[in-house]
């Protein structure tokens, strides 16, 4: 079985560049660069080393759910990009289905919750950088339910650590790592608390690291090396 998957990992690999972000609008694949000044707080990645076959997992059915929710809107609307639909869309025109209703929900929010990211980040603003992560994660958790027990167990303890801003599952979901951000001063506590508590829960051992912001791949002359 195949992954009905996006473009989102094929730009990051050959579209990024060093120390910038991406904001993709998906409608036309534009790409906007920008930077990032957050120079008290760290990106972390924490890999919970919860292996999961996406192609085996509920991934695709995620894809065909919302499909069918865009669909139903499409004929209502005339609505031709699924970034085109706004809250007001969902509440004028109810969708009868609860798990496609659900599916549909977090696609609108996320979007909303892209472009509150995308201001946060250009004011430095740290806490609500934090905010958003989180709530991105309850909506990815119980919307979407590509989440799974031992990402809500990191999310959700590491929401009581100081230093802790915010933190979500990320890539394919249904296990594999999360990221937060995290004040500088707090990144050697938390990464000690986290391999504990979760070793304790699970009997795995997270790995943990801090992350910069690379470049794409590029092409070697493997003839000169």
């Amino acid at each position: 079985m195949e992954t009905n998957g996006g473009l989102l990992d094929q730009f990051s690999i050959l579209m990024s560049k060093e120390n910038q972000l991406m904001l993709i609008d998906f409608k036309d694949n534009n790409i906007t660069y920008f930077s990032q000044k957050l120079i008290k707080h760290s990106w972390v990645v924490v890999n919970s080393n919860i292996n999961r076959e996406l192609a085996d997992s509920k991934y695709n059915e995620r894809v065909s759910e919302c499909a069918k929710g865009f669909n139903f809107l499409k004929k209502k609307t005339g609505i031709t990009k699924s970034g085109d639909i706004k809250e007001n869309v969902l509440g004028e025109y109810p969708i009868n289905n609860s798990v496609i209703r659900k599916r549909i929900r977090h696609v609108v929010s996320e979007n909303n919750r892209v472009e509150k990211m995308y201001k946060a980040i250009l004011k430095n603003d740290a806490i609500q950088i934090g905010e958003i992560l989180f709530e991105s994660h309850q909506s990815l958790s119980s919307d979407y339910e590509v989440s799974c027990k031992e990402i809500d167990y990191l999310i959700n303890y590491s929401s009581q650590i100081d230093g802790w801003r915010g933190g979500r599952i990320v890539g394919g979901g249904f296990g594999g790592c999360t990221i937060h951000l995290l004040d500088n001063t707090a990144i050697e506590n938390y990464s000690k608390i986290i391999d504990e508590k979760y070793f304790k829960k699970y009997g795995i051992h997270p790995d943990i690291f801090t992350i910069t912001f690379s470049g794409g791949a590029e092409v070697t002359d493997y003839k000169k090396q």
